[in-house]
């Protein structure tokens, strides 16, 4: 199977699981047979962890009647007193959604599915009635742009975990269908239930912000995206019986959350050439003052993670 297709299927089977905890994911793609296949493994996925298919789709040019409700007219001329016609978000809590032409949403529209994101819920107040509308969703927030100035609002981007590229993909690179389904076989509830006992060390969480850091990133988001999705990995891999992720899903979590996003990427290889040569005595005294360090372990398992997290996304991602 192409590496990147499997890494495709599991940013799906992840926000399949939870959608409201992941946000969403941005997949620039064009339409096409690639993106129409990816598409039906998330609604297979989706209707799995018992979500409702179809998904719903919010237009990029939707209004705010539609989106977030407003009086029914007709309703209200039958029944003689207000009656609120409920819009499109109601209808989304709890489920993934579909946002066509992403980056031509128009701000208003951002900001109200920034603020469904960010509290699962939000206050609308329209035609004389107030109400809170529960939508702990997630996105699928499709990136057609071709132009270079075409980009998915930063608001949408920054509260989205996962960004694939589909257009990098050709229809030769897909395997039969019967693989896609592979992913299906896990218990969603069980997993759920798996996620709750699962806790990050305080080295695991350090090393996380600290490669962050080195990647250019100053999103908290990201981070906690990051840790949300080490401990699902650890949650779904069977093999695993510990309360705390392995580095390894530490790794796969950083390729899948923290390299898209990277302004910048470290050559820990080349920085270590370009260093002087130190002396068998400064050997030693440094080897001293790091073990007795306590941020010792933190920075050797930082450095462990961001290595094998670069090589696992050159390789999935088809980067020499």
């Amino acid at each position: 199977m192409n590496p990147y297709w499997l890494t495709c299927l599991h940013v799906a089977q992840l926000i399949a699981l939870a959608p409201h905890e992941f946000g969403g994911v941005i997949v620039h793609a064009r339409s096409g047979p690639v993106r129409e296949r990816w598409m039906q493994a998330l609604e297979q996925l989706a209707r799995h962890h018992g979500l409702v298919t179809p998904l719903r789709k919010i237009p990029s040019g939707i209004s705010d009647e539609n989106l977030l409700g407003g009086l029914d007219i007709e309703a209200t001329i039958i029944s003689g007193k207000p009656v609120f016609r409920p819009g499109l978000l109601s209808h989304c809590d709890h489920n993934l959604v579909i946002l066509p032409m992403a980056e031509r949403l128009e701000a208003g529209t951002v900001a109200r599915i920034a603020a469904a994101l960010d509290h699962g819920s939000i206050q609308v107040e329209r035609d004389g009635h107030g109400e809170r509308i529960a939508c702990a969703m997630g996105v699928i927030a499709l990136d057609e742009s071709i132009e270079e100035d075409e980009v998915v609002n930063p608001k949408l981007m920054e509260r989205c975990a996962f960004y694939l590229d589909l257009d990098s993909l050709a229809w030769r690179d897909l395997p039969d269908t019967k693989l896609d389904a592979e992913f299906l076989d896990l218990d969603p509830v069980g997993i759920k239930d798996r996620v709750e006992q699962i806790t990050l060390r305080d080295e695991q969480y350090a090393a996380l912000i600290g490669i962050a850091a080195q990647l250019g990133i100053e999103s908290l988001r990201a981070v906690q995206f990051t840790v949300r999705t080490a401990r699902h990995l650890a949650a779904i891999d069977f093999d695993w019986q510990q309360d705390e992720p392995s580095q390894e899903h530490l790794e796969r979590a950083v390729t899948l959350v923290l390299l898209p996003r990277a302004t910048q990427i470290p050559d820990m290889a080349d920085e270590t050439q370009a260093e002087d040569e130190p002396t068998p005595e400064q050997n030693e005294e440094a080897n001293s003052e790091e073990t007795q360090s306590p941020n010792h372990e933190t920075d050797v398992l930082e450095d462990q993670v961001l290595e094998a997290a670069k090589q696992r996304y050159r390789a999935s991602y088809l980067i020499d």
